[in-house]
């Protein structure tokens, strides 16, 4: 019996370290690439763990973790977020999370798993070194996969641009990571006793300090800058002015490498963060003690949207600071918990003795403070969750452990553990099938379908279908992402054969959208513009106005829900127009534009050209005509004042074709030769350069078609 209790440790021992591939993990195994691979493949290694677990410590009861102060702590966590998931606007997606970052608090159930497992079993020194050298060593593989995209060698999402992401999505979201590993390899070096493996501490550590430059992810620089400035002023003498040397010359060089584009990032950043800082901090003075619930951000964040970002389609389900978003979501209960994780491993890691050299002891401390400062401008994802709790769970294991907290917890007898044991091992298996094999096997339905796209549409709506009709705990999140697809390529040349069967799909998901626009949630605006696209695409496909009447009561209830949001505004006045209600649907669309920001030209432009099109679906061609003259009109009276600056509306707001398709539509639409004629005249004028010889070649093969 011992030899297999051994033998099982050992498995799990291997599983933990199979836990540090989840950042490695890529691929089309969901709506979208996004965290969800990563979390998927972590949830699920760690419900296998536990499994494991429980039923080893059954009959080897000295695997169970220390009882420490630090246990209680996270424990303490993850029961404050629990609790503002229960009184919270939302308990499902606080609970579930989405298809996309799939956090809430099932993700924190799994964390606090992986502290039990990992304090339970590693409880030796020499195991947790182990298990680091492997996180540490794997990052040497993202580092090369990240310098290989910084030489455009692999792109692995087409998102990251110049800046190398490794295995993320996000730039962002790499660099956070490499941050907490740059430090542990740092004290890896430091807790090693033979050269070699110092040497190759070294170069992995360099290696990911550069990738770590190249990401060009300021919040993470400010945590690295505070973890080596601690280091520098760790000890003093020479070594301590060596080191401030060598970061004054370090600090210079990035001033005069990146200067202008760190001083336009840096304004860029403010400009758009300090009214999404603003708006959390009031969000949080409405629900100060346990918040909104995990999850709940993008919904408060959307119902007092800061009228500076309105004209940004940016979507915000994170105010990118961590304390805020855990005051947004958990509340001030949340953040003295998890200010209270830092302040316990500090003091753990302060304190010991026997344990931690100087330096390993220094690099923890300084692995902390940088985790903690990037946070400030960050936010967590499943890869630096996981190795922060696996570093939470060795101070709680090694790094004190003559200092323990005290509570008198009773020895499970034999026989009551069994039912108990039975319990967790079902809420694994239950957990590992509706949590994960389901919702996969449902995305892996809609991978297969977009394979198809665009050349056989289709097979694709096929197997789009039979995922609708799976029954999983994301099931309402994937018919969003399905309604957001469909609604995207339906107009499209190569789905026209398909529209039927599009619209029969759409139809089937609006019982969904209506029950979601009814309560708080994640994305809760987009429900009414999903809504709203499809009664458009039934009224376009049928023609009954039916759907447009419906159509309308949508909208309005947008735009009582979201009553600054300029967008509800232009749909609701498209709408009032082809209902014919003219006078109503321009006072919206003049509604719209008092609620938006920009120069008043512009904004004066862009709303005639949006009324010119509503008119043209109402089939009202001298009315659109009329808008479409007046864009021209506003174009020609700047070209004439300033001359100086005409490109700005003209070449540079891309009105070239813009102004050949107004005279096209006099010509062909209205018949009316005469203006069209004089468009292309006074386009003539206005421009110049290349732009002028076009205008004379369109306007000379206008002639030779129209007077021939």
């Amino acid at each position: 019996m011992i030899r297999a209790g051994e033998i099982l440790a050992e498995h799990i021992r291997v599983g933990l370290v199979l836990v540090l591939f989840t950042p490695l993990l890529v691929g089309p195994i969901g709506v979208t690439f996004g965290e969800y691979p990563k979390v998927l493949f972590f949830r699920t290694l760690v419900e296998v763990l536990l499994i494991f677990y429980v039923i080893l410590v059954l009959r080897r009861p000295e695997y169970l973790p220390k009882n420490t102060l630090l246990l209680w702590a996270v424990v303490g966590f993850v029961v404050v977020v629990s609790l503002s998931a229960i009184t919270g606007i939302h308990f499902e997606r606080s609970f579930l999370g989405d298809l996309d970052r799939s956090e809430g608090v099932l993700l924190y159930l799994h964390l606090l798993a992986l502290f039990v497992v990992a304090a339970g079993i590693l409880q030796r020194y020499t195991d947790w070194l182990v298990l680091f050298r492997w996180a540490v060593g794997l990052s040497g593989v993202v580092a090369i996969v990240g310098f290989l995209q910084r030489l455009n060698v692999i792109d692995l999402y087409s998102v990251s641009g110049p800046y190398p992401a490794g295995t993320f999505t996000n730039t962002a979201f790499y660099a956070s990571w490499l941050v907490i590993i740059f430090f542990l390899g740092l004290f890896l070096f430091f807790a090693e006793s033979e050269w070699r493996r110092k040497a190759v501490w070294a170069a992995i550590s360099i290696a990911n300090g550069v990738v770590l430059l190249l990401t060009f992810s300021l919040g993470a620089w400010v945590g690295a800058a505070a973890g080596i400035g601690f280091l520098v002023l760790a000890k003093g003498g020479k070594v301590f002015w060596a080191s401030v040397c060598l970061f004054f010359v370090f600090g210079l060089t990035l001033f005069f490498a990146f200067g202008t584009a760190l001083e336009a990032d840096i304004i860029n950043s403010l400009e758009t963060r300090l009214p999404v800082w603003d708006n959390a901090f009031k969000a949080w003075q409405e629900r100060p003690l346990l918040g909104w619930g995990p999850e709940s951000f993008s919904y408060v964040f959307e119902l007092n949207r800061p009228e500076s970002l309105l004209s940004i389609a940016a979507f915000f389900d994170r105010p990118h600071s961590k304390p805020l978003e855990i005051l947004v979501h958990n509340g001030l209960v949340g953040l003295a918990a998890y200010v209270f994780l830092f302040g316990v491993s500090g003091y753990y890691v302060l304190r010991s003795r026997d344990t931690l050299a100087f330096w390993p002891k220094v690099s923890l401390l300084a692995l902390l403070l940088a985790y903690f400062a990037q946070n400030l401008f960050l936010f967590d994802t499943v890869s630096t969750l996981l190795v922060f709790f696996l570093l939470l769970a060795f101070f709680s294991t090694v790094v004190l452990p003559q200092l323990r907290f005290s509570l008198p917890v009773p020895r499970m007898a034999k026989i009551p553990a069994y039912p108990l044991v039975g319990c967790l091992v079902l809420i694994s298996l239950l957990s590992l099938y509706f949590v994960n094999l389901q919702p996969l096997k449902q995305n892996l339905l809609l991978v297969q379908g977009s394979r198809f796209e665009p050349h056989d549409v289709g097979t694709a709506l096929v197997y789009y279908q039979k995922a609708l009709e799976q029954e999983t705990l994301y099931q309402k999140d994937l018919e969003v992402f399905v309604t957001e697809r469909l609604l995207t390529y339906m107009d499209e040349p190569w789905a026209q054969s398909a529209q039927l069967h599009i619209v029969a799909l759409l139809a089937g998901v609006v019982p969904t959208l209506q029950e979601r626009t009814e309560k708080p949630d994640k994305i809760h605006r987009l429900y009414y513009v999903l809504l709203g696209g499809i009664r458009d695409k039934q009224y376009r496909t049928f023609g009954d106005t039916r759907f447009l009447a419906e159509l309308e009561g949508i909208l309005r209830k947008g735009v009582a829900a979201y009553p600054n949001r300029p967008s509800f505004y232009l749909l609701l006045g498209r709408a009032k127009i082809l209902q014919q209600q003219y006078e109503e649907g321009e006072a919206y669309f003049w509604e719209a534009y008092a609620r938006s920001e920009g120069q008043p030209l512009a904004k004066a432009r862009l709303l005639y050209k949006r009324i010119g099109g509503a008119y043209v679906e109402a089939r009202e061609m001298e009315r659109a005509a009329e808008y479409f003259m007046k864009v021209w009109e506003i174009d020609q009276a700047w070209a004439k004042t300033n001359p100086e600056q005409k490109e700005l509306f003209l070449v540079a707001g891309g009105e070239r074709g813009f102004v050949e398709q107004v005279a096209h539509f006099h010509f062909i639409e209205l018949g009316d030769l005469q203006t069209a004629k004089s468009i292309y005249e006074q386009a003539i004028e206005v421009y110049s350069g290349e732009d002028k010889d076009w205008f004379q070649s369109q306007y000379d093969l206008f002639l030779s078609k129209c007077c021939g």
